[in-house]
C-alpha cells in the first residue's frame, strides 16, 4: 500500500536492448507499459466512481434521478477501470469522484 493507501505492485525488471547504436550513460531510464490482462467485451466502471464500505466495493447509481448504494463484485482492476462482474448493467448511470455529502435517497440533478 502507498502512502495515500493506493494498492501497488512494484517489480524490478532486466532489459537488453535487441540492437543499440550506442551505449547509453548513466542517467538513462525506461518507461514501460506491461499489459498483465486483456480480454473483449467487458463492463467497466471507472476507478473513480469506486469507494469500499463495510468491506464491499460499491459505487452510488443514479435511478430515477434518486441515488442509490449499489455493491459490486470486481474482476480485474487496473488505475483507472475496473471489471464489473455483477452489481451495474450496461448503460447504468453512476457517480463519478463520490463526496461525503452523497447518500443513498439524494435527489441529483444534472
Amino acid at each position: 500500500m502507498s502512502a495515500l493507501g493506493v494498492e501497488e505492485q512494484r517489480v524490478n525488471v532486466i532489459a537488453e536492448f535487441l540492437e543499440s547504436s550506442s551505449p547509453l550513460g548513466a542517467g538513462y531510464r525506461i518507461e514501460a507499459g506491461i499489459v498483465v490482462w486483456e480480454e473483449d467485451n467487458v463492463l467497466t466502471v471507472p476507478t473513480s466512481a469506486l469507494f469500499q464500505h463495510t468491506n464491499a466495493w460499491q459505487v452510488f447509481m443514479i435511478n430515477d434521478d434518486t441515488v442509490e448504494l449499489r455493491t459490486l463484485t470486481l474482476g480485474q482492476r487496473g488505475q483507472e477501470y475496473a471489471q464489473v462482474l455483477e452489481g451495474l448493467s450496461e448503460g447504468d448511470r453512476i457517480v463519478l469522484y463520490p463526496s461525503d455529502l452523497i447518500e443513498e435517497g439524494v435527489t441529483v440533478s444534472y
